[in-house]
């Protein structure tokens, strides 16, 4: 879930009036390279028409845009996303309180269902927007509340898509846990990087690993878990959270909640790691890291290792964000804005 809530000091500033007068920024919390910037509305008394507003607001300073309304894209939206589009760059139609909108209906209509009322706001979106977008698919329907519901998720993929390799794996590993999908994406680069640290663990590897012929890099394999474990978003779990989950998921985050990757390599060298793993497994990474490095036992039982933690950890971080969203449901039911 996100880490930032609506009363932070960093968070927007949202009111009924207009809140926004020029360009404000907002640093992402674990990143300082994605940077988040609130534009003021192009209607603003500041503004005397749209060529003012482009040429006062910077366009060419962003990389991709997102266009929010709560309510009906208007004529405004359209000469924006056309403006954005003449640049070459990208830009996304966000439908927000989508939540709210349902709600809305079904007091008037009791018959209609939720997933009526989603396809009619998207197709008139979609007609009102024809030129610009080729597809209902281009429109996303969000709910801070209810982030697995609708195009959450989605929206995230999307603006992934259009990141090259290396931006899009940094913005993902930097998202708060928003939705499901965003964990266990998050879990599979980490297991297409565990590679590279298991290839750099069995060359640099320092401790004899006793009964199995090995040497593993355990400080470089303790600092790579701290990572996963922080960026799985299970750091900051509090006492009261833990005593929520079961007992195999409480074993879990105990087990890696260590205050530094020094001592959770200190665990690791002393523990059992007489676990099994399957030699075809490791010979499929052969043509990458050469006969020596991927046949070699160091190399096979760091890979194990991470990919063991990678597993526990993701598991332990969809039980904590269950919790948390099934929290905010109840919070919703007790009011409060999405």
């Amino acid at each position: 879930m996100s880490s930032i809530k609506d009363d932070n000091d960093d968070a927007a500033t949202v009111n009924v009036t207009e809140t926004t007068t020029e360009p404000k920024e907002y640093q992402h919390p674990h990143n300082p390279k994605i940077t988040f910037v609130d534009l003021p509305g192009i209607n603003s008394p500041r503004f005397r028409d749209l060529q003012t507003y482009y040429e006062n607001v910077g366009f060419e300073n962003y990389d991709t845009f997102l266009i929010l309304t709560a309510t009906r894209f208007t004529q405004t939206d359209l000469e924006l996303a056309r403006k954005v589009k003449d640049m070459g760059k990208s830009f996304f139609f966000v439908r927000t309180k989508i939540d709210e909108d349902c709600i809305s209906n079904q007091r008037t209509n009791a018959n209609q269902k939720a997933e009526d009322i989603e396809k009619d706001i998207r197709k008139n979106a979609l007609d009102y927007l024809k030129g610009l977008i080729s597809s209902e698919e281009e429109i996303f329907l969000i709910s801070n509340y209810e982030k697995d519901k609708w195009d959450f998720d989605r929206l995230i993929k999307a603006i992934n898509n259009i990141l090259p390799i290396l931006q899009r794996e940094c913005l993902t590993l930097s998202l708060s846990n928003i939705t499901r999908e965003c964990l266990k994406r998050k879990g599979e680069i980490f297991k297409a990087q565990a590679v590279a640290v298991a290839a750099l663990s069995a060359v640099t590897g320092t401790i004899p690993i006793p009964g199995v012929g090995g040497a593993l890099d355990c400080a470089l394999i303790g600092t790579t878990v701290a990572v996963y474990y922080k960026k799985f978003g299970l750091k900051n779990t509090t006492a009261e959270k833990i005593g929520l989950l079961d007992e195999k998921c409480k074993d879990i985050i105990l087990r890696y909640q260590v205050k530094s990757a020094a001592k959770l390599a200190s665990k690791i060298a002393t523990q059992n790691l007489g676990f099994k793993f399957g030699i075809e497994e490791v010979f499929k990474f052969i043509p990458i890291m050469g006969m020596a490095i991927a046949g070699s036992i160091s190399f096979a039982m760091t890979l194990c290792y991470l990919i063991k933690s990678i597993n526990e950890l993701e598991e332990a971080a969809l039980v904590v964000w269950n919790n948390a969203e099934k929290s905010v449901h109840r919070d919703s039911n007790t009011g409060g804005n999405s």
